[in-house]
């Protein structure tokens, strides 16, 4: 998922976060002032780490030690319909595919949010299959930011951001995140195209290589790695 475009579809919902918080309680001017202030601050800074990030980082995929498992995590957000898909595929070491997902976000505030969606898809699906050591792959840079740090506690996603980070802290022994270019994310931009187009609340999941991604999941176990 484009950065830049996580930056600038910020859109009604993320407005309407900013005005009424989770509560639906309207913040008055001041705090609206102070949270504005603050997030265009972020943003700006954000946008110049991703850039400095993306350029220093290898082209290469990213292998996980021999007892980690590694989580490739993708939204897909269409901007035109006010909705997207998430899409998540967990390997071993190896590149083989142990499990996967795929579902849709009816009301997808921005492509962000959508990220941050398929990250807790991924989390929770992985939880849910008593996996203890994992780690998240991702191509986007904010991503890597919200679960590194408390950058993004007053975004709108923000409420999804800490209940990753509560289920990461209560499911896993070993967790890290990465970024990788979206050239290394295939399968998972891949699942997440195809999660725009489930039904609400049939999102869809494999125990094993799903079908029609055998070439994709080659692709990413030949490709070099770093």
């Amino acid at each position: 998922m484009c950065n830049c475009e996580s930056l600038c579809c910020f859109g009604f919902g993320g407005l309407r976060g900013i005005v009424f918080g989770r509560g639906e309680r309207r913040r008055s001017a001041s705090e609206l002032a102070f949270i504005i202030t603050a997030q265009a601050d972020e943003f700006l800074k954000i946008a110049t780490k991703a850039h400095r990030f993306q350029n220093s980082e290898s082209r290469h995929r990213c292998k996980p030690a021999e007892d980690v498992l590694k989580i490739n995590v993708d939204g897909s957000f269409m901007a035109e319909m006010r909705k997207g898909g998430w899409g998540f595929v967990i390997r071993d070491s190896e590149g083989a595919v142990m499990h996967a997902g795929a579902g849709t976000i009816p009301r997808a505030m921005d492509a962000f949010h959508t990220e941050v969606l398929a990250c807790l898809a991924g989390l929770k699906a992985a939880s849910e299959k008593g996996m203890t050591k994992v780690m998240v792959d991702t191509d986007s840079t904010m991503l890597v930011m919200a679960l590194k740090g408390n950058t993004f506690a007053l975004a709108p996603a923000g409420g999804i951001i800490h209940d990753i980070k509560v289920l990461i802290e209560s499911s896993f022994v070993f967790f890290s995140a990465s970024y990788s270019p979206r050239v290394c994310n295939t399968v998972a931009q891949a699942l997440a195209a195809r999660g725009c187009n489930c039904s609400p609340d049939a999102d869809l999941f494999w125990d094993g290589l799903p079908a029609g991604m055998e070439t994709l999941v080659a692709e990413d176990i030949l490709a070099p790695i770093s």
